[in-house]
């Protein structure tokens, strides 16, 4: 911003010096005028308009004004009213200001580095003294005292302000501009683009975190479309969206390429003086150049922001239970064991396991449950595995992904079918799918006795209703968003969406049963609707970590040692 403020001031009075050093352009012109109880402020906009200058006129100048001015220059004119009406008037090579008299001002400037004759000789040079206002200066002090109008004042300091930072500012002998390749081995250098939540999303690199950090950049303005009021239109863009087929380029990204290529330019500019830092991609590279006393501050930067993260491993079983043997299941959940306890719990009242290895079941409105597993989610399959002998449960899908700290996972078990719009001769596929999506985003939290894997959690999960309108098949969605905090090793439940499955049923006689036509006298075929429950199982798990409880007595006993060996003993008789 100091760079930007400096250009505008210098050249605002390089235009000023210019001006001066021809004189001003309307000093000499003739103006007369004849004034009756006119307001003063109406005569010097009538004045500004004849010599063809922009006036600012404060609005402590007040009072109306009787009399003739006989035909004078422009410049005895205004100081005659000046004179007058006890008012202050400057120039500065662009707009006349005109202040009142009660309105001058006085600061004392610290010029630090810069010697006052400098000082004066730049306002000089530049146009921007006026002999008619005080100018002191106290020689070896380094203190200036300057009087004058507000905007006299203004433009001296801004001068002085400009200098001193043009001396803060320059190299140290020796202190040349070099360039430097700083190689990195966890983080990316440039830009990259994810998919979070659905929506695709600029994560920054090394090189743009550091030039926010040094304030060599201005965040970049994003500019957003319109949502539309109905759907895209035909011509392909069915085919467009996601991975289908290429994306037009709408007008907003049009406009955020032009506002790129401005910001480059400026950036350009600037880095001229002040050094730049740029990311390459291939090298996985932050290339810095800048001067040479500021490469340990940059290595400083680099090392803190290129840090290895750890990893979380994320299963994902979705599982289908009828909802008579989920009840059961429900009343059942009170056991203990080796492997683990599970305890009905009520997660409005903030309920947490107790143990490394005990599971909190919460019920709600609707069989709607969310529940903490540590361990026991292996008895928990075991159960469902159990149930599926006898078709009362089955594991749709049990992926794994490995994924990075912060790092969205996303599990896509869905089936993509294309329906066929038509319109005036246009004819276009749109993709509609179906199915489970499962996107988990983990932040791992540390302890000081176990770390904790927090969940960012968004699961769609929806299927084909068996219901058309106009020959387009009806899709049903469900969407669950929620967040939760899980041991290492331990796993969330959630659930509580019904839908009902038709099932077919066949009981034969052996071997009768299979002859052709004669058959059917042996077998007997049916048909069953059963409401199911459908479940997700999230287990995540810090990769290269010990489990939960192992970690838990390591940590334990570390403290147990720490305390004994600080304890102060205890003498018995």
């Amino acid at each position: 911003m100091r760079p930007l403020l400096s250009l505008i001031v210098l050249l605002m009075c390089l235009s000023n010096a210019a001006v001066r050093a021809e004189g001003w352009p309307w000093a000499k012109l003739s103006y007369a005028h004849y004034a009756e109880n006119e307001p003063i402020q109406e005569l010097l906009q009538q004045f500004a308009a004849a010599i063809n200058t922009p006036v600012v006129v404060s609005d402590k100048v007040q009072g109306v004004v009787n009399g003739r001015f006989e035909k004078a220059p422009a410049r005895d004119f205004i100081d005659r009213l000046a004179k007058l009406h006890s008012l202050l008037w400057y120039y500065d090579g662009q707009v006349l200001y005109v202040y009142g008299a009660s309105e001058v001002e006085t600061d004392l400037i610290h010029l630090q580095d810069v010697s006052s004759q400098r000082l004066i000789k730049t306002l000089t040079n530049l146009g921007v003294l006026d002999r008619r206002y005080t100018l002191r200066a106290i020689p070896g002090e380094g203190i200036v005292m300057v009087s004058g109008p507000p905007r006299y004042t203004q433009l001296v300091q801004e001068v002085a302000d400009i200098l001193r930072s043009g001396q803060q500012g320059k190299p140290k002998t020796g202190d040349a501009f070099v360039v430097q390749v700083f190689e990195l081995k966890h983080a990316w250098a440039d830009d990259r683009s994810m998919v979070i939540g659905g929506q695709r999303i600029a994560v920054p690199g090394v090189a743009s975190s550091l030039q926010a950090i040094l304030g060599r950049r201005i965040s970049e303005p994003t500019v957003n479309a319109i949502a539309p009021r109905t759907l895209p239109k035909l011509k392909g863009q069915g085919l467009a969206q996601g991975r289908y087929g290429p994306t037009e380029i709408t007008p907003s990204q049009e406009a955020n390429r032009e506002v790129a290529s401005v910001r480059s330019e400026e950036s350009r500019v600037n880095s001229e003086t002040a050094g730049y830092i740029i990311a390459n991609e291939r090298l996985n590279a932050v290339i810095v150049h800048d001067r040479q006393s500021k490469m340990s501050l940059y290595q400083e930067l680099i090392d803190s922001l290129d840090q290895p993260r750890s990893q979380v491993e994320i299963e994902v079983s979705i599982i289908d239970v009828s909802t008579d043997r989920l009840n059961e299941m429900g009343f059942e959940w009170q056991i203990n064991g080796r492997n683990g306890s599970f305890t009905n719990a009520d997660l409005s009242q903030g309920a947490l396991p107790r143990s490394p290895n005990e599971l909190s079941f919460v019920v709600g409105d609707g069989a709607n449950f969310s529940t903490l597993l540590t361990n026991p989610q292996d008895l928990f399959l075991s159960r469902i595995r159990a149930l599926s002998e006898d078709g009362d449960a089955s594991v749709l899908s049990q992926p794994t992904i490995l994924t990075l700290d912060n790092i969205e996972a996303v599990l896509d078990h869905s089936t993509t079918f294309f329906v066929r719009l038509v319109g005036d001769r246009e004819v276009d596929l749109f993709p509609v799918s179906v199915g489970s999506v499962v996107r988990v985003t983990p932040h791992i939290v540390k302890g000081d006795l176990s770390d904790k894997i927090h969940l960012n959690i968004n699961i769609e999960d929806g299927q084909q209703t068996g219901q058309a309108v106009d020959d387009i098949p009806a899709v049903s969605k469900s969407i669950i968003t929620t967040e939760a905090l899980v041991n290492d090793n331990g796993s969330l439940l959630v659930g509580g969406y019904y839908f009902n499955q038709d099932s077919s049923t066949r009981s034969k006689i052996p071997v009768l049963g299979d002859i052709p036509l004669l058959g059917r006298l042996f077998r007997t075929d049916g048909s069953q609707l059963q409401k199911r429950a459908r479940l997700f199982l999230i287990s995540p798990r810090i990769v290269g970590s010990d489990t939960a409880e192992i970690k838990y007595n390591q940590r334990l006993e570390s403290l147990i040692n720490k305390y004994l060996s600080t304890a102060p003993e205890l003498n018995t008789p």
